[in-house]
Order: structure tokens, then C-alpha cells, then sequence
């Protein structure tokens, strides 16, 4: 067997090892899988998965029959770990559908076999042909694409069936009660945009709502591209120990500048962030492929803690890392990556907030509040997005602005410093209304109005 072929394999059966639902996602069988051992480690997982009962890798290991099916390079016992270490690093949404090419090639081939010698015996050409064509049909249809197509009347139906029954559909709390009206919620499969210019607050907003969210029980990731774990640390504590009256700014606890009533908020903080659901990544330069696997590592880690994963936060989008196939292009590699979120989120069923930074378009005009136009480098983003949000504050150019009068400059900022903006450009499910929000940028905080007051 080709060196390839085993890694898909080893992939594929890792993966549903960890998780036994890829199996009825990826629709993959025990024939798809060329290796003994990968065979029987699956059909023992299909069987207890058929049953709804859970199995694990080491329940595994001592049920498969390893007397005949060691190979010369590993060990049953190796060889089911490395599966489960290839599916945990290396699965992706494609991995089914790989493996099933592969599968359907070493059947054709097979077939080509047989019919090679059939040809020595006394049939026919055309009853050759006859005993192969069903078998020829299934290959190429199991080999395809998934196929999620659905008649329409059915969808209907099921909706009908579901306002019947009281169901109403998911709405994911946005982490702010005014935005969650103003959007509907977020919902899965959706890819939401947040976008703004360098230095505008985007990072805070997500991180800040992040919190919120994982304080209502939302299961929430966060890839920051670009931000280290320490630094998002230091901003979440701050956050998490804000009040209007005594805020405590994340710079005074990363000098360690703190008198006791901070060391006891401190402390309480600390406490809360130990049961919060809220994972960070990170590392820089993650492809589509590396965000998709930890999404679905982050999935199932959360599900065995009964808080689903539901929010994924991308900072930023420009710092995730496109294949080969348009190098050089960056209109056509921020499409892909665009092209490629929507998909990871319609197929792992999450929400993607992906962060964007804005061209300097907005900032040659008088109204210096951006447009989608100002979307940089790929119209793409639009168009592939459910929702873009812009940040806006006008206190980030009145800091910047010159002033012959410095109190006059303090009084405008006095006024704006705690205003934040969310321009929602793009709603297919609503309105495009602005949100008016409070912000502490120096605490790296986001409230609704009433919250804040």
C-alpha cells in the first residue's frame, strides 16, 4: 500500500476514533478502508457508534485481533495511537471524501483485474461489461462529492413540523443584548465580519463580547493570529474586573501597579476565569486546514464538558495562512480565506466572527465612518459574509486631530472617549442599523449602554 494511502487511512480512522459522529458525516464504511487493522478498528467503532455508546481508543486496542493483523512496520498497539495522533493533528471536512477517491480507485482497479481475466474465458465483451456496470455506478457515486441537496417541499415541511412543536430556531447571544436584537443573534454556519481600521478597537470588541458570551454559558474560541495569550490575559482580567466606579486598566496589571483592593478584584477574576468557557490560540500563521482541526479538537472538548462550542473569533483574517494556489495574488488568497471560513462554519456548524482590517479609504473622507467599500484588498468578503459589522470611534481621531486649544481638544474627548460605534453594513437577516455602545479602551471593555451606566 502506498505510503499516502496509509495516512489518509490512519487519519480517517483516528478521527473517528476521537470522534465516532465523523463517521455518518464523512459517510465512510469498513470497505473504504484498504489496511486490516484500520478495518477492524473501524467496524468495531461503527458498532458501538450504531449502539450510541461511546469506545475508547485503549478499549480498542485491546479488542482488535492482533495476532493476524501486525504489520511489518508497527505494532496493532502503535498503530492505533499514531491513527489517533494523525486524526487529531491532520483531519479536515475533506478527509471523507479523500478517502473514499482513493477507496473507489483501488476498485476500479480491481474490477479492471477481474475483467482482465474474464477476458481468457469464453464471455462475451458485452456480458463483461453487464457484470461490472452496477458495480462501476456505486463506485462513482460514492466517490463523489457530498451531497447535500434536499428538496425544498422537505425543508418546508420540517420547518412547518417545527413551529408546530414550539421550536424556535438557534439564536446565538452576540455577547450585548442590544446587538443580539438589532442581529437576531448569531447562528450557526454563519460567517460574521468585524471590521475596522488599525488601532479602531476591533480586537477589543471581540475579545470583550467573547467574555460576555462565555459568561452566558456560550462555549467560545478564539484564534488570535497575532495578539500572544499573555496579552489577552492581561486585557480579559481587566475586563472581567471593570465597574464604572473603580475600572482597573490592563496596563497597571501587567506592571503589577495594584493596592489591595485590585489584588482582591484580582483575585475574584481569577476565580471566574477558571470556569469560563472561553479558549485562545495563539499561534501565528494557521491555515484553513489548521483552524478547522482545532475547531473540531475545541468541539468535542467542550461537548464533554456540556458547554458546546459555538462562537469562533478569527484575529484577524489577514493573518491566516492561503495555500499556493494564488500566491502572490492578495485579492484572489483573501477570497479563499474568506470562501474558506464560510465553509468551516457551515460545516462544523459554528458561528465565525473573523476580523478584517479596513483600507484608508474611509479616512479621506469628512465622515470618516467606513462603507463596505473600504473592505480592503477582495469584494469577496461581502460577498461570501452573512454579516459585516465596521468598528467605529470618533474618539480615536480627535486623539490623533491638532488642536490650538488643548481644553478644548480634553472637553471633545470627554464627551466621545466612551462612545463606540457598531456599524452593521450587511444583516441578510435584518436591519443595518447602527449600535451605540460604551467602551473603556484602557480596560478593554464593551457594554451595552444600560449595562454601563
Amino acid at each position: 500500500m502506498q505510503f499516502m494511502n496509509i495516512d489518509i487511512e490512519l487519519i480517517a480512522v483516528g478521527a473517528v476514533m476521537v470522534d465516532h459522529a465523523q463517521m455518518d458525516r464523512w459517510k465512510i464504511r469498513a470497505s473504504d478502508f484498504a489496511n486490516p487493522v484500520n478495518q477492524q478498528v473501524f467496524e468495531i467503532v461503527e458498532e458501538y457508534h450504531r449502539r450510541g455508546e461511546k469506545i475508547t481508543p485503549g478499549m480498542i486496542e485491546t479488542m482488535v485481533d492482533a495476532d493476524e493483523m501486525a504489520d511489518d512496520e508497527f505494532t496493532v498497539r502503535q498503530q492505533i495511537r499514531f491513527a489517533v495522533s494523525f486524526g487529531i493533528q491532520h483531519a479536515t471536512p475533506g478527509t471523507g471524501e479523500r478517502l473514499r477517491e482513493i477507496a473507489a480507485k483501488r476498485a476500479v482497479e480491481q474490477i479492471g483485474s477481474e475483467l482482465r481475466h474474464g477476458a481468457l474465458g469464453d464471455r462475451s465483451a458485452e456480458a463483461m461489461l453487464e457484470s461490472v456496470r452496477g458495480d462501476l455506478e456505486e463506485i462513482v457515486d460514492r466517490s463523489a462529492d457530498d451531497d447535500n441537496s434536499e428538496l425544498i417541499g422537505d425543508v418546508s415541511a420540517s420547518i412547518i413540523q417545527d413551529i408546530m412543536d414550539g421550536v424556535v430556531p438557534e439564536e446565538i447571544f452576540t455577547g450585548s443584548k442590544t446587538l443580539t436584537r438589532q442581529l437576531g443573534g448569531y447562528q450557526p454556519g454563519e460567517l460574521i465580519i468585524l471590521a475596522g481600521r488599525p488601532s479602531m478597537g476591533k480586537s477589543m470588541v471581540a475579545q470583550s463580547l467573547g467574555l460576555q458570551m462565555a459568561k452566558r454559558g456560550v462555549g467560545v474560541v478564539m484564534f488570535s493570529l497575532e495578539m500572544s495569550k499573555a496579552e489577552l490575559s492581561y486585557r480579559s482580567m481587566s475586563d472581567l474586573m471593570w465597574t464604572r466606579r473603580k475600572p482597573v486598566p490592563y496596563q497597571k496589571i501587567r506592571t503589577r501597579d495594584l493596592n489591595e483592593s485590585d489584588l482582591e478584584s484580582l483575585g475574584s477574576a481569577g476565580a471566574q476565569f477558571r470556569t469560563l468557557p472561553f479558549i485562545v490560540d495563539d499561534r501565528a500563521g494557521l491555515s484553513l486546514d489548521d483552524i478547522g482541526f482545532e475547531i473540531r479538537k475545541h468541539k468535542q472538548r467542550m461537548a464533554r464538558t456540556k458547554t458546546p462550542l459555538k462562537v469562533v473569533f478569527v484575529d484577524h483574517m489577514g493573518h491566516v495562512k492561503p495555500s499556493d494556489r494564488y500566491k502572490g495574488n492578495k485579492t484572489n488568497e483573501v477570497g479563499e480565506v474568506s470562501a474558506g471560513l464560510l465553509k468551516l462554519a457551515k460545516d462544523l456548524d459554528v458561528a465565525i466572527v473573523a476580523l478584517c482590517q479596513l483600507n484608508r479609504g474611509s479616512e479621506e473622507k469628512d465622515d470618516k465612518r467606513p462603507t463596505l467599500a473600504n473592505l480592503r484588498n477582495s469584494g469577496d468578503i461581502e460577498q461570501d459574509a452573512n454579516c459585516v459589522m465596521f468598528v467605529y470611534r470618533d474618539a480615536y481621531y480627535i486623539e490623533r486631530k491638532k488642536f490650538n486649544d488643548e481644553s478644548e481638544k480634553k472637553a471633545i474627548l470627554s464627551q466621545c472617549q466612551n462612545n463606540l460605534e457598531i456599524l452593521v453594513a450587511k444583516n441578510r437577516r435584518g436591519s443595518t442599523e447602527t449600535v451605540n455602545m460604551f467602551c473603556d479602551p484602557a480596560c478593554n471593555v464593551i457594554r451595552d449602554l444600560e449595562r454601563a451606566a
